[in-house]
């Protein structure tokens, strides 16, 4: 994405102020790159899984010492 910065710095010439209305001075181009932020959701999705899986083998090891069949 190009930017370029159009500004009024009052300059005096010969006494008077020589930029006003449209007559601005205008800054060099500069080119930056704006990207995303980045997607933390999936730590979220690691998280649930763990807990879905700690969960699972919980209740399957208190069955098992049951005597019950998996």
């Amino acid at each position: 994405t190009s930017v370029a910065f159009a500004f009024w710095d009052g300059k005096i010439i010969e006494g008077a102020v020589k930029e006003k209305g449209s007559q601005k001075a205008v800054s060099s181009w500069w080119y930056i790159r704006a990207e995303p932020a980045p997607d933390n959701s999936i730590f979220g999705y690691v998280a649930l899984g763990l807990l879905i899986a700690a969960a699972f083998e919980y209740f399957l090891v208190r069955k098992l010492r049951k005597g019950q069949p998996a």
